[in-house]
């Protein structure tokens, strides 16, 4: 169930108030869908489409209103029927139609229940998202430390609010709540809830491996994505960790700054997962994005030849 977005932002919005989530519509009629398009685009700039059991930003398009807006009827309907062919639907597939709003942040943040019914659930770190497209819907890591105390608050007491209700119904294990932040600015912020991911999450993984480098405490701020070039799949892991060096975190000295993982698409796909650390999370942001920039520009070359 925690899987089933429709199921569970209806959940959400019966918990904590319609104004937790963003505006949707749910159809199971393709009769109903343009209808529910029209309905909802003149209150954002876009909307989504989404398959309701799809995981991250799969399942899922993102479109500009103000072209919808112009369509007529008719033209509308072939729109509609060319999403259904592209997503693969059919008459009867349940669709989530919600608005794609402009945000100031996209905070996601660990949960976990454990087994026993008087074990209180726990709720982890919050990051703040990053994303790999201009729609912001692809996954691509996420900065720790960035958001402020504020917001923060109000992601973990609506995911504590969330946990204790999952609990109740049996859930047990891991799973991670989206958010967007929409406003003006943080100091008149809405924060609302956007996706339940009922599995181990990418910030999950990486909040999990600092957990166990760092036991006595996970490290504030710190930034995690990628690096990926085609050039890196000829770069053996070996050689990938000698030409990083001192950049590399030293568990002896505690010099260094990088933390290498998910090394299993060097070879296949020339990818690898880092986390920067930083006294700070603008640092660490600034330090992930240059050096995932230059090495998606310059490829192996962007790596220091030692």
């Amino acid at each position: 169930m925690a899987n089933d977005k429709s199921w569970f932002l209806g959940m959400v919005a019966e918990l904590l108030g319609a104004e937790a989530i963003p505006r949707l519509r749910v159809t199971r009629r393709f009769a109903d869908f343009p209808p529910a398009v029209s309905e909802l685009s003149p209150h954002s700039a876009k909307l989504a489409v989404r398959l309701p059991d799809s995981a991250g930003g799969l399942g899922m398009r993102v479109f500009r209103t103000d072209s919808l807006r112009r369509l007529d009827q008719q033209d509308l309907i072939a729109w509609a029927a060319d999403v259904y062919r592209e997503l693969g639907l059919r008459d009867g597939s349940p669709v989530l139609v919600t608005s794609w709003e402009e945000t100031l942040a996209s905070p996601s943040i660990e949960v976990v229940i454990p087994p026993g019914e008087a074990a209180a659930p726990s709720c982890g770190g919050v990051i703040d998202q990053l994303f790999t497209d201009d729609e912001r819907s692809k996954f691509g890591g996420g900065v720790a430390g960035a958001l402020p105390q504020e917001v923060v608050h109000r992601v973990r007491s609506h995911a504590s609010t969330i946990a204790v209700l999952l609990q109740g119904l049996g859930y047990v294990g891991r799973f991670a709540l989206d958010f967007i932040v929409t406003g003006r600015s943080f100091a008149d912020a809405d924060v609302r809830v956007v996706d339940c991911n009922a599995r181990w999450s990418g910030s999950a993984v990486v909040g999990t491996l600092l957990d166990h480098l760092f036991p006595d405490r996970r490290p504030p701020c710190y930034a995690f994505g990628l690096l990926r070039h085609p050039q890196l799949r000829t770069v053996p892991f070996h050689v990938l960790i000698e030409r990083l060096g001192d950049w590399l975190w030293d568990p002896v000295t505690g010099r260094g700054d990088l933390i290498v993982y998910n090394v299993g698409y060097l070879a296949s796909s020339g990818r690898v997962d880092i986390v920067a650390l930083a006294g700070d999370a603008e640092t660490a942001r600034c330090r992930l994005e240059d050096l995932s920039r230059m090495v998606a520009t310059d490829g192996a070359a962007a790596l220091p030849d030692r």
